[in-house]
């Protein structure tokens, strides 16, 4: 898993976050990881944009994928109005994905079931900020704002959508609750 890798790393002396910058930016290879660790630091910063711009994806068979649909839950809407936003969001992010630098993404996702996880946050500020962390790590992103004609107010986020690599969206969302 990605904190055994993290872990692993760890245990050689690399720092958390690099540990964990390291494995996003490789797809999740610690090999790859420790080389990049490794590397000057020109080469870590040229190699984290390219992977921010173009996520690796080795083939794509090895990898799996998942959507993670993120609820406002300081909005406190009724579970209709949660399950009507939610859908909104999955829809986004799939056109987003359809429409992606790597058509790869698209067939790994689909590949996997298109597992797909509803948790929440508790403060809009917390919906923004995972928002951004997404579009910060290149992966694809939907942000559904609401219409504003029934339980909340127009122009409201609602909902934000991500989908790519498990390892990569778990990095942003693991430690967020289920609903």
């Amino acid at each position: 898993t990605m904190d055994e890798h993290v872990a692993a790393l760890e245990g050689m002396g690399f720092p958390r976050e690099e540990a964990q910058r390291a494995l996003v930016v490789t797809g999740g290879s610690v090999n790859q990881a420790i080389e990049w660790l490794f590397s000057s630091p020109q080469e870590r910063d040229a190699s984290a944009a390219t992977a921010a711009r173009e996520p690796p994806l080795e083939g794509g068979a090895g990898l799996e994928f998942k959507c993670v649909l993120v609820v406002n839950n300081a909005l406190a809407m009724s579970k209709g109005k949660i399950a009507s936003q939610c859908a909104h969001a999955a829809v986004g992010v799939y056109k987003v994905l359809a429409a992606f630098r790597d058509p790869r993404w698209l067939a790994s996702f689909e590949a996997c079931g298109e597992k797909t996880v509803v948790v929440g946050v508790a403060t809009h500020g917390d919906l923004r900020d995972v928002a951004a962390a997404a579009e910060a790590a290149g992966l694809p992103v939907r942000v559904v704002c609401d219409a504003g004609r029934t339980e909340v107010e127009p122009g409201a986020m609602t909902v934000v959508g991500i989908v790519g690599p498990v390892q990569a969206v778990d990095q942003i969302t693991g430690h967020l609750r289920t609903l």
